[in-house]
């Protein structure tokens, strides 16, 4: 994490790290519980 929002990495690059491209995949939303 960086303080300095100069060296932060902007939307399309932090999309683009690791955390976001690792399994588990999202849940597909027919499989989400649904309110009662």
């Amino acid at each position: 994490m960086q303080l300095d929002p100069k060296r932060r990495p902007n939307a399309s690059e932090t999309l683009q790290m690791e955390y976001f491209s690792n399994p588990p995949a999202p849940c597909p939303s027919e499989r989400l519980p649904k309110p009662k």
